[in-house]
């Protein structure tokens, strides 16, 4: 085995150095978005920021799902164009 690994940071020009996001496109639309939890209707084209808005926007029975435009179905859009839910209310 090689010698471990010296993680600690040293007192000189210790910087933390942050990858460019990456960008993901869906080439039958060409819409492109960034971050780990985005999602992205490949039925409606519309691009959602997490798990909760996209399940948001689908209504109907499993067998038969259907998209809903976001706007009605109460979600908001940012200036990235990721379509995003209310935040929780407190209990």
């Amino acid at each position: 085995m090689g010698q471990p690994l010296d993680l600690k940071p040293s007192n000189s020009s210790f910087a933390i150095r942050r990858k460019a996001p990456l960008k993901i496109v869906h080439p039958p639309c060409g819409r492109e978005w960034s971050g780990q939890r985005a999602e992205h209707c490949p039925a409606c084209h519309e691009t959602f920021a997490g798990t909760r808005a996209g399940d948001a926007h689908r209504t109907g029975p499993h067998d038969a799902r259907r998209c809903v435009p976001p706007a009605t179905a109460g979600l908001w859009q940012d200036a990235r164009g990721l379509w995003h839910r209310a935040p929780y209310r407190d209990r």
